[in-house]
């Protein structure tokens, strides 16, 4: 089946417009599928939030992804992401969102880097992991993992990007993720990973 629109299932507004890009680098861009509409939660009526409370990213992005699918009939992106630091034997991690309790990402930056104030910086080894579904309305489905490797920083760098991008060092580049212009970011980031690993599925449907 053909389908003119593909459903990001997030109202993340970082999240999403990170997608968005990527999608057209990696297949708008190369492959001219310019009659592809892509739509999120934010092109619908408000509704009741996914919960993401599974201990596994792909667990959450099976749930999204396969929920939206049904809910809207396009076929649905979803994805989960986290980070994980060596010396915090993989914390956040699957809960890098709601790390800290009901704060903001500036504030769990803060409480991150507090936690490893000791930790020298060689010790701070850390990775970003992206795990995305798509969806589709017959039930389908289709899984892709990106990883990308660095170090926590000793203080915030840079604001660009979101979440904890300000304090992910990233050493191939010498700069943080926050300060990576967002050409560099999509050329090694987890979720550009992941997502390219979907490509091919991806471009059948439009």
């Amino acid at each position: 089946m053909v389908y003119n629109s593909l459903l990001i299932a997030t109202s993340n507004q970082g999240k999403l417009t990170e997608i968005n890009h990527l999608l057209k680098e990696l297949l708008i861009t190369p492959y001219q599928k310019t009659n592809l509409k892509i739509l999120s939660y934010r092109d619908f009526p408000p509704m009741e939030e996914i919960e993401e409370n599974s201990i596994s990213y792909e667990d959450n992005a099976v749930k999204k992804a396969v929920l939206s699918a049904k809910r809207f009939n396009l076929p649905s992106l979803a994805d989960d992401s986290g980070l994980e630091v060596e010396v915090l034997e993989g914390k956040p991690g699957v809960n890098s969102r709601y790390f800290g309790g009901e704060i903001s990402f500036k504030e769990k930056r803060k409480l991150l880097l507090k936690l490893l104030s000791e930790i020298p910086f060689e010790d701070r080894i850390a990775r970003f992991v992206c795990v995305t579904v798509l969806a589709l309305p017959p039930g389908e489905l289709f899984i892709s993992r990106g990883e990308v490797y660095g170090y926590i920083n000793q203080e915030e760098r840079g604001d660009k990007g979101f979440g904890y991008d300000p304090i992910f060092y990233y050493p191939k580049f010498n700069r943080t993720f926050g300060e990576l212009e967002e050409f560099e970011k999509n050329q090694v980031s987890h979720r550009a990973k992941a997502l390219e690993a979907l490509i091919p599925k991806i471009l059948p449907l439009f």
